[in-house]
């Protein structure tokens, strides 16, 4: 009997990202639940209580930052990691907006989605 797999929320505004970003998690093992703003991924939270959401910082009506602070109010999803990443050069700034937000870790988003995949495998260690 093999383990269940890892349920990661993605959200993204931008079609292309969210389905490049969902392959390569489901090909790395994890269950992908896929958004594209943040209200609608708010929802999808508290409906499934996804293991991890990895978040995009730059949305329309709310940003990742907004959308972190509504995750960390809710007490039943306040535990849950939470992974923003940007297409932009992550500054200190923007690192600490994110962990003010409620971010568990803030990631440069590039085509290359090892890392973000490293990242989830170390925070699943805890």
């Amino acid at each position: 009997m093999t383990a269940k797999s890892k349920t990661v929320l993605l959200i993204d505004d931008r079609p292309l990202n969210l389905d490049y970003m969902a392959v390569r998690l489901e090909f790395a093992g994890y269950s992908v639940l896929c958004e594209r703003g943040g209200a609608d991924a708010l929802y999808a939270a508290r409906l499934t209580r996804p293991d991890i959401i990895v978040c995009d910082i730059k949305m329309p009506s709310m940003d990742g930052y907004q959308f972190c602070r509504e995750v960390r109010k809710d007490p039943e999803l306040a535990s849950v990691p939470i992974i923003l990443y940007s297409a932009y050069e992550v500054t200190t700034e923007s690192m600490e907006l994110a962990r003010a937000a409620g971010a568990t870790s803030v990631l440069t988003s590039t085509p290359d989605t090892d890392p973000l995949v490293q990242e989830i495998r170390r925070l699943e260690q805890g």
